[in-house]
């Protein structure tokens, strides 16, 4: 359960890393949108389920953002996001006005508390999300597009891939992991906090690398980062409780 949020953000992740690029904003992200679903829920008295599809939109516009910014200016990824996770963070604190949100509403308390057959609800949606990305790397068009561009972008240009729009796919992806990940940390801390999500990219870096996707680009290890995840979060469980 300890690591469902950070293996949904490490997902995301890999698949950027696949594709040759990377995003650092997506800790940031995810903290703005906990804050968004918690001032829906709680402050406009949205219902649950329109309030995830809204903070999930946002997700989107987020990874969009990027890959605009990367398609237009070819400016590198890491200079991107590097500048997108200030934004994303400022208008965290714009939106929460520097106050946690809490007192959610129980049905978002059980997204991220709750448990079906013994087994924690995080848990389940995060074996669904990389059952997911799996299939969509290993089984898809759009999944060997982006392993091709992370291996050669120029040749892959030249076998006809759209490598734009296929840019805009991985950011995408990328941020939706994101979004999904904000919704269970919000369910599991019962509030959403200013400071939520940073610095959770260097965890994710870490578990991806580990789960054996390469740095370079090209390939796609997705069951490898869900073991590289357990493994980071066993180190930080154990550091915790050696004192």
């Amino acid at each position: 359960r300890q690591v469902c949020v950070s293996t949904l953000l490490s997902i995301g992740f890999t698949i950027a890393l696949a594709s040759g690029q990377m995003d650092l904003s997506i800790g940031t992200l995810m903290g703005l949108c906990g804050m968004i679903l918690a001032k829906l829920v709680k402050e406009a008295n949205m219902p649950l389920l329109p309030a995830i599809l809204v903070v999930l939109a946002v997700a989107v516009v987020g990874g969009m953002l990027n890959a605009t910014i990367i398609s237009l200016f070819s400016v590198p990824p890491f200079i991107v996001t590097l500048a997108t996770q200030s934004i994303f963070k400022g208008a965290n604190y714009l939106i929460s006005d520097l106050v946690p949100v809490s007192g959610l509403p129980d049905s978002l308390l059980f997204l991220g508390q709750g448990y079906l057959g013994g087994i924690p609800i995080p848990v389940y949606i995060m074996l669904l999300v990389v059952a997911i990305a799996w299939v969509v790397m290993n089984r898809t068009k759009f999944g060997r597009y982006v392993l091709a561009m992370g291996g050669n972008a120029e040749a892959a240009r030249a076998a006809g891939i759209n490598i734009k729009k296929t840019s805009y796919g991985v950011f995408i992806c990328c941020a939706l992991c994101a979004g999904i990940a904000s919704v269970i940390m919000t369910g599991r801390t019962g509030s959403a906090q200013v400071s939520a999500g940073v610095g959770m990219e260097m965890d994710a870096i870490a578990a991806v690398v580990i789960g054996g996707t390469s740095m370079n680009g090209g390939c796609a290890n997705i069951w490898g980062t869900l073991f590289g995840c357990l493994l980071v979060g066993i180190v930080n469980n154990g550091m915790n409780l050696l004192g």
